[in-house]
């Protein structure tokens, strides 16, 4: 199952994104993430390498974090799952962890994405 990993870049280095496909492969077992700057063709087109990502994707994720819906990238990822049929997450960081641990929340579960 492929997973299209929607986050704010300015508040996820390299190694949080890693942590992030590590715990989500324990969350979502089976999964195959996508994230942007972990698997993007350097050389190809960035729009169009994370439109087809979201294509070939079954679900996606919503990383939350201060910036999330303010940057246009994401904005833009957010009105793709709004007008998808994919299965929609928020994941959140718990707090109160000496090491990042995020908790998987269904839309279904709770509010729109944007709540």
């Amino acid at each position: 199952m492929k997973v299209f990993v929607s986050y704010a870049r300015k508040d996820n280095d390299v190694e949080a994104l890693r942590e992030i496909e590590r715990q989500l492969k324990t969350l979502l077992p089976g999964c195959t993430p996508y994230i942007d700057d972990l698997h993007h063709d350097a050389h190809g087109d960035r729009y169009y390498g994370l439109k087809r990502a979201f294509v070939e994707s079954r679900v996606f994720v919503a990383v939350r974090s201060p910036s999330y819906a303010r940057t246009r990238w994401t904005r833009r990822e957010l009105v793709w799952a709004g007008v998808s049929d994919h299965k929609r997450y928020r994941l959140l960081r718990e707090p109160d962890h000496d090491l990042p641990v995020y908790k998987l929340i269904s839309e279904q579960d709770n509010a729109a994405l944007t709540a």
